[in-house]
């Protein structure tokens, strides 16, 4: 991990904060000193430690996103190949009553054969 030292003046100015505000913060131990020669310094991570930090919680988002979304695709195939089935089904329902009523039909045509034949 890369460290960096800054003077108390350089710490203020980059946070943003009053000196006042910064030996708060070193009170309060929220971030790390130490004293040397008379000046007091801050320890802190370099920006690209921070950066990092930013890039992985940003990829590990991206990650649970896309985990979520192939959850979704998987229940939406899931889904798919269920309605297939029906389809299916139902298809071949609709095949055995066309037959049944292809049936019925000539079942009809030849009974009224019949009855013209008889008459």
């Amino acid at each position: 991990m890369k460290l960096v030292l800054n003077s108390l003046k350089e710490y203020c100015k980059n946070e943003s904060i009053t000196d006042a505000g910064a030996r708060k913060r070193i009170s309060q131990k929220l971030v790390k000193s130490i004293q040397l020669d008379g000046h007091l310094y801050i320890i802190q991570e370099s920006n690209e430690v921070y950066e990092l930090k930013n890039k992985i919680k940003i990829l590990n988002s991206k990650i649970k996103e896309l985990k979520s979304s192939v959850l979704i695709y998987t229940k939406q195939d899931e889904q798919i190949s269920k309605l297939e089935n029906k389809i299916e089904k139902l298809e071949f329902e609709n095949e055995k009553q066309r037959n049944s009523k292809e049936e019925l039909y000539e079942k009809i045509i030849g009974q009224m054969d019949r009855l013209i034949i008889m008459k």
